[in-house]
């Protein structure tokens, strides 16, 4: 729910998917929640759980993860979680999994979640933008882990 990256992003063509609850002015959108199967201009969205086991931050079924399949690749956007018992039914050829460690899991967490999930493809996302999220994506120790520098 970047507002500024979706403006620099989007075009007239964009379709904007949000969890239910979340409000986006000026763009197409489809409001969606935990369990909802959508496609939207040929990409199918399947939603799936993302929220917090021992933090208070992310509570069940107020935020969502999101598996996209483009061209039969499925991608797993885990959004902002814990390991959850969840993630052991996820399949998927990439998954973008949260390390940050005050609001989602931390480095050590993801890398139990890479082994439930068993992806062929791993990039750590959600760390050091923001305060107490500072963590080493170097730290997350998974054979076939992606280390992306964020433009943002």
């Amino acid at each position: 729910m970047d507002l500024k990256s979706i403006k620099n992003l989007a075009d007239k063509d964009t379709v904007i998917v949000y969890p239910q609850g979340c409000y986006i002015e000026g763009y197409k959108t489809v409001e969606v929640k935990e369990g909802d199967r959508v496609e939207v201009k040929g990409v199918k969205i399947e939603v799936v759980p993302a929220y917090n086991v021992d933090k208070p931050f992310h509570k069940r079924g107020l935020g969502v993860g999101y598996i996209v399949e483009i061209n039969g690749v499925r991608i797993y956007h885990a959004g902002d979680t814990d390991r959850i018992p969840e993630m052991k039914e996820i399949k998927v050829d990439i998954a973008l999994l949260p390390i940050g460690g005050t609001y989602t899991m931390n480095v050590k967490d993801a890398v139990e979640a890479a082994k439930d999930i068993k992806a062929k493809y791993y990039i750590p996302m959600h760390y050091g933008a923001i305060p107490n999220t500072e963590a080493d994506p170097n730290e997350f120790k998974v054979e076939g882990a992606v280390i992306l520098k964020p433009l943002l």
